[in-house]
């Protein structure tokens, strides 16, 4: 009986979830506005800029009327948006999606950090003109890929520490493979984020990846499969703040980030 109820849990909450998801898709109006009917103070801008370690950097802008929950806005009438940065400018173009409106653009770095310029140039002229500075890139030394780990082993992470001596975030996932009584099996997955000094050198807290899997998995009356290693990998971001100036809805945001990731480590749990 008590396996019957464990399914029926899992079962009711995989179904609560998708609906939190279905009414935060209703919760938004899918129905774009056009750009030019809305003043500029009533825009919410959220516009990232990324670094991935080679030449180039990674541009998405969303905007809204008046919230993040808004009306995604579609550019018209010479509306746009552009970014420079070295004397170079380069246009972003419309990525229609299902929920929202990204303008993307890709533009060369040089690896190197330095001030990036967000220009909105509206059809009666005007411009709202935002800068953020992309942080300095760095490179990861350690753990490689493909690295194997026992539980109780220290991963060790090394990089090339900030100048500027600011925080770091890291973003860990570890995956496991689990299987239930009836023994169907399926991976089971942790994900925790922390934040660390950028000075080079970080141990990754796997036990606290470990431990919360197991109380997960022994709350869903599962089993690990001991015989299939588990799969861990990490992200890290050096992230500044640009100044908008206050010229748009508050709340909006423009961020540029050197994001490095580490994939296809192994880690093996021990019988318990």
């Amino acid at each position: 009986m008590a396996r019957v109820f464990i399914s029926y849990r899992k079962i009711f909450f995989r179904a609560f979830m998708a609906l939190i998801a279905l009414n935060f898709v209703a919760s938004c109006d899918l129905l774009s506005e056009d750009s030019d009917d809305v003043a500029s103070e009533n825009i919410f801008i959220q516009a990232e800029l990324t670094g991935k370690g080679n030449s180039l950097t990674y541009i998405k802008v969303n905007l809204f009327k008046k919230g993040r929950l808004g009306q995604p806005l579609e550019l018209v009438s010479g509306d746009k948006l552009t970014v420079s940065y070295l004397g170079k400018s380069i246009v972003l173009k419309e990525d229609d999606q299902i929920v929202e409106i990204d303008y993307k653009g890709i533009i060369d770095n040089h690896g190197q950090g330095g001030l990036y310029t967000l220009i909105f140039a509206r059809h009666d002229g005007s411009k709202i003109t935002s800068t953020v500075t992309m942080p300095e890139p760095y490179t990861i030394y350690s753990p490689s890929e493909n690295t194997v780990f026992n539980e109780n082993d220290n991963v060790s992470v090394t990089w090339s520490a900030a100048v500027s001596g600011k925080e770091i975030s890291f973003h860990g996932h570890l995956s496991c493979k689990t299987y239930e009584d009836d023994l169907s099996s399926e991976w089971d997955n942790e994900n925790e984020t922390w934040s660390t000094a950028d000075d080079g050198q970080y141990s990754l807290p796997l036990n606290k990846l470990i431990s919360n899997l197991r109380f997960e998995v022994a709350l869903e009356d599962e089993h690990f499969d001991y015989t299939t290693p588990c799969l861990l990998d990490f992200d890290m971001s050096r992230t500044n703040q640009g100044d908008l100036l206050n010229q748009y809805v508050s709340g909006s945001s423009l961020t540029a980030t050197q994001y490095r990731q580490v994939k296809k480590l192994s880690v093996w749990l021990f019988v318990k």
